[in-house]
């Protein structure tokens, strides 16, 4: 109870002062960690972004990957962390959202360029790899991002629109915006007091992350 009384004076001596002449930087920076001790993924998105405008940073990529991660948005995930170059737990994270949207190619070449495959991250990532090939084997073949299945591309990629209520005739911009349009509508935070939707709502979100990537990068 203490903790949570201090981060809250904490949030509203930085709000406070957010609007002087110090360091937004700094400021923005303090906000984020704080925001994140009190479980508001969001704001601490926020903080950090504002941080990345002003003096981007490989921290500031991974914090803010790491969160859209922990929010079950994978693709956001990818585009934070694929900036990250050298930190293994990032390397870690990315390779998951990569499973999390269906592609275990590129899972296995953030493997490769994590260097150290001894290190604790990239045995783990390599566990997680092997265990996506297994399930996926048991289940049978099945179209994915990097390949083709017995359905034809043509049949995956009307499922992939259905998924995003698009047709096959919509733009890029047509499927960022629907994108957005669904993930605000199912974002698991929406239903974090109700475990049973919430439960749905991850399953739900998964499918729409990997349709937009699939469709993204067609």
């Amino acid at each position: 109870m203490l903790k949570a009384i201090k981060l809250g004076q904490a949030l509203e001596y930085f709000a406070a002062v957010f609007n002087s002449n110090g360091n937004k930087y700094r400021k923005n920076y303090d906000l984020a960690l704080s925001y994140e001790g009190t479980g508001d993924r969001a704001k601490a998105i926020n903080c950090y972004q504002e941080c990345i405008r002003l003096n981007p940073n490989e921290d500031l990529y991974k914090n803010t990957g790491m969160l859209y991660f922990e929010m079950n948005d994978y693709v956001s995930a990818v585009n934070y962390l694929e900036k990250t170059f050298s930190d293994q737990e990032a390397g870690f994270i990315l390779g998951l959202s990569y499973l999390a949207l269906n592609a275990p190619i590129k899972a296995e070449h953030t493997l490769e360029q994590m260097g150290n495959k001894k290190s604790t991250y990239a045995r783990m990532l390599a566990d997680k790899i092997g265990e996506f090939k297994q399930g996926r084997g048991r289940c049978g073949s099945k179209l994915n991002f990097e390949g083709n299945g017995r359905d034809g591309n043509n049949g995956e990629q009307k499922r992939l629109y259905n998924v995003l209520e698009l047709t096959e005739v919509s733009s890029k911009t047509d499927i960022k915006k629907a994108y957005i349009r669904m993930a605000k509508k199912w974002h698991p935070d929406r239903f974090y007091n109700d475990p049973k939707l919430l439960s749905g709502a991850e399953q739900k979100m998964k499918v729409i992350n990997e349709a937009y990537y699939k469709l993204c990068n067609s």
